[in-house]
């Protein structure tokens, strides 16, 4: 994180436990008195965040609390009970809000995971000040983590994405955040360990507010980070630059002058709990690749062009936006007219990137745009079946892949009887430099859909 800090020009405070309070140094998450706003160990660490704020000029809106193991499960107490001074929050191998409140059923919780986490992202709305404000999360976790399961990685994540529903809807039960990703996408640190990322998006405007990171073969670490450090894996991913990033995003992007908050060392090992292991499916599965003759870019006019040689998506610089929109073309068909569709999602694969492009959305068509399967330019602007069906942040890397899922109140739009057509566009800053990512072409992409 000071790596971040230098190259980003931002604040860091390193709250640190003391042994008389805890002797392992871990913050005493599982305890009453250390749960609530106003006391124990949650406000002395405000108190600290409020002196620093007090002594540097210090942006309110953009101050985050992250943390690893007992440090994230205080991060996780801290957003809750203090969302007026944390806009995000980063637990690393942590634990839902008030997984436990003993010793005994910390060490339990750690094993096994912690209550029903539905109930528990009701309890953490009824924790936070008013007025109540959505959270922005960014959760990572091994998939070997022995110490603390990572079924409570997954705990954390569903009890936000309550939490943050009942604050969307004025604290009534809703799925504006549903519990399904609206995409994901996997890597590999080059030499390390591979991974996946889920984003979580407000179905009523795509803003991201979840992030979800598994590391494949992991223990109970900090992904990243160097090796003179404790509880960190150099071969995981560099999760200290995907929630700065990610944060900043959220609170609009720019020159940080906020102060990332890290509470904390590790919680005490206890026995080992493998994680359970899913039930086999009876689901039959189609992957169907785009068709090559069909799928290609559309210019915004008539001379920015149309062509099947190349999947690109993004502007032409000179301070163009959106110049270029891919469409990839499907045959459907093979979908049982009697099939109950349970998963589907598409699979892009990068080939290049020219300057930046920080998003990409999905339209989703019923047949073909504008009543014709073949590629024509005037499909820019074609009326779609859904508009923003799904939004994804590219591979990071040429070569790399991604998967976007399709939320399932989509699943009637694909077309049984023909063609079902996707529309790719790109998020851009204008600039004098043309900013483009380019996608495998011609059979390059793929739609899997799983039904029974």
């Amino acid at each position: 994180m000071n790596e971040e800090a230098d190259r980003q020009h931002f604040f860091v405070l390193y709250p640190e436990q003391t042994s008389s309070a805890n002797l392992n140094k871990c913050w005493n998450w599982f305890e009453p008195a250390h749960q609530s706003r106003g006391s124990g160990e949650p406000k002395l660490i405000v108190d600290m965040v409020n002196s620093v704020s007090q002594k540097y000029t210090i942006d309110t809106k953009r101050i985050f609390v992250a943390g690893l193991s007992a440090g994230a499960a205080m991060t996780v107490i801290l957003g809750a009970t203090y969302s007026d001074v944390f806009t995000c929050i980063g637990p690393a191998a942590g634990l839902e809000f008030k997984a436990a409140t003993s010793t005994s059923e910390a060490f339990i919780a750690m094993s096994t995971g912690g209550p029903d986490p539905t109930k528990q992202g009701l309890a953490a709305y009824n924790a936070m000040p008013s007025p109540k404000k959505p959270v922005c999360v960014a959760v990572s976790h091994g998939t070997s983590d022995s110490t603390v399961n990572i079924v409570n990685g997954n705990q954390i994540v569903t009890q936000w994405i309550v939490t943050d529903n009942y604050v969307l809807c004025s604290g009534s039960s809703c799925n504006r955040i549903p519990t399904s990703p609206s995409s994901q996408y996997t890597g590999t640190v080059p030499g390390g360990r591979s991974y996946t990322v889920r984003l979580y998006n407000d179905s009523n405007n795509a803003q991201n507010f979840l992030k979800f990171v598994t590391v494949d073969g992991m223990g109970h670490a900090w992904p990243g980070g160097s090796s003179a450090g404790t509880y960190t894996d150099p071969k995981g991913p560099n999760f200290s630059d995907f929630i700065v990033k990610f944060f900043f995003d959220y609170t609009g992007g720019g020159a940080p002058t906020n102060a990332p908050t890290s509470p904390g060392p590790t919680t005490p090992p206890p026995p080992t709990h493998s994680p359970p292991t899913a039930a086999p499916s009876s689901s039959k599965t189609l992957t169907l690749p785009s068709i090559a003759s069909e799928s290609g870019y559309v210019g915004q006019i008539l001379t920015d062009g149309a062509s099947t040689s190349e999947c690109k998506v993004g502007d032409k610089g000179m301070y163009n936006l959106d110049t270029y929109r891919t469409i990839y073309s499907f045959d459907t068909t093979a979908v049982p007219s009697n099939a109950v569709i349970k998963s589907a999602h598409f699979k892009f694969n990068r080939e290049k990137l020219v300057g930046t492009v920080s998003s990409i959305s999905i339209d989703l068509n019923r047949g073909g745009f504008g009543g014709s399967n073949q590629l024509v330019q005037s499909h820019y602007n074609s009326v779609a079946s859904v508009t923003n069906a799904a939004e994804f942040v590219p591979p990071r890397s040429d070569g790399e892949s991604i998967v976007v899922d399709l939320a399932s109140n989509h699943f009637p739009y694909i077309n049984r009887a023909g063609r079902t057509q996707i529309r790719l566009k790109g998020k851009t800053t204008a600039s004098f430099g043309a900013n483009t990512i380019f996608f495998a072409c011609g059979n390059g992409a793929s739609l899997v859909i799983d039904y029974e």
